[in-house]
């Protein structure tokens, strides 16, 4: 079962796990992939697709984006629902897009990158894999030598007196590479060729990038050029679908073998594993300060300790989280299941505090603001839920 996950410029990390921002730009809402968010949230509506919603949602400047499997890619209004425009790509749209200044990037089983125009949806590039891309982009910024224009990956870097940064976008492929280009021109800067496929969603800290690709392989690289760094190839499970998160020196990530792993973000080396009752861990994990949040196939969403990796609590749902993954918001954690529901549940003792029902299942990650939660689910809807009175039980 292959269902994968959605899977501004830099958004500023205030605190371990804390992301003080107006927008959420991409999937996990921060290029280290915390997923929390530190204010609350209006209105209540929904929007209907041709099919089912796996990509997870970016709100940025009054508009919420998303992909769908109906091979769009879709701009709604984030108050009323109202459509402001939607793209045809030519295969179906797992990515989660992410927006930087006018343009919003969303990758797509057509094997393509785009680059869209956030105001009108019309394209402004297009950059092609050798295979689908089912993994998110990131957007951030990467200080360059001033007179290097781009590196391959492994290659020796020029001197230079000066550094600039550079806006980049980030994404790997099931060709089994990933690439960096420039945000406003699509051009490759670098290639690292990881082997096996990437359907994780990389992330960006401090100029390192953390990635990981099947066969259990987790990678750092250096930003400017794509060298290696360190490779992790110790993880249980071929399939790495979980994206993984990065803060306070630690790396968290999942693992198809019924694992959620803590690396060492400068070695590479295990901190510790949590292993769950069986099945697989494609959820991306959430971390809030000393607690790390995550779903797992066996029907369970869990609370560990991200210092010891000793669970804190759990809560069982009615059916397998698979590739849903968990948002925090002022003390509580928001995660889909296949069993048709959103839950919201106390994130320091696992209560639950209410749960919203699809038609089906819910596989993205959500994205929050201003008291509203947007989500998509494989019922063909996109959901805008009021946080404080717009719930349904």
């Amino acid at each position: 079962m292959r269902k994968i996950l959605c899977s501004g410029m830099m958004i500023l990390i205030m605190s371990a796990g804390v992301v003080l921002a107006a927008d959420w730009p991409m999937f996990r809402q921060n290029p280290a992939h915390t997923g929390t968010y530190a204010q609350p949230a209006a209105l209540a509506w929904s929007f209907p697709t041709l099919k089912e919603i796996v990509s997870s949602p970016t709100v940025n400047e009054g508009l919420v984006f998303f992909g769908a499997y109906d091979k769009r890619v879709y701009a709604l209004d984030a108050k009323t629902g109202e459509k402001k425009w939607e793209f045809v790509t030519g295969d179906k749209v797992k990515s989660s897009p992410a927006v930087s200044g006018e343009l919003v990037f969303v990758g797509s089983q057509d094997k393509k990158l785009y680059a869209l125009n956030a105001k009108t949806g019309e394209k402004v590039w297009d950059f092609v894999t050798g295979k689908k891309i089912e993994s998110s982009p990131i957007v951030g910024e990467i200080e360059f030598a001033a007179e290097t224009k781009s590196a391959e990956a492994g290659g020796e870097a020029k001197p230079a007196a000066e550094k600039v940064k550079i806006p980049v976008i980030i994404i790997g492929s099931c060709d089994g590479k990933l690439y960096c280009l420039r945000a406003e021109t699509g051009e490759k800067i670098w290639e690292f060729k990881a082997n096996d496929e990437i359907y994780s969603t990389p992330a960006l800290s401090d100029g390192i990038i953390y990635v990981a690709s099947n066969g259990g392989r987790v990678f750092a690289l250096e930003g400017a050029t794509g060298k290696v760094i360190w490779e992790n190839r110790k993880l249980s499970g071929n399939f790495m679908e979980s994206s993984p998160a990065v803060t306070s020196g630690m790396l968290f990530i999942g693992s198809t073998g019924s694992r959620l792993y803590a690396l060492n973000i400068k070695t590479g080396d295990q901190i510790w594993e949590f292993k769950t009752e069986g099945g697989y861990v494609c959820s991306s994990p959430a971390v809030v300060e000393d607690r790390v949040y995550f779903g797992g196939s066996d029907s369970k969403i869990y609370c560990l300790s991200a210092s010891s990796g000793e669970k804190l609590w759990e809560y069982k749902a009615g059916d397998i989280i698979y590739s849903a993954s968990p948002v925090v918001l002022n003390g509580v954690m928001y995660i889909g299941c296949a069993d048709k529901h959103l839950y919201a549940l106390d994130a320091k003792t696992g209560l639950k505090i209410w749960q919203f029902t699809c038609g089906k299942a819910v596989n993205g990650a959500p994205a929050i603001q201003d008291d509203i939660i947007y989500f998509g689910s494989d019922d063909g809807s996109f959901y805008a839920v009021n946080l404080k009175n717009g719930i349904k039980y």
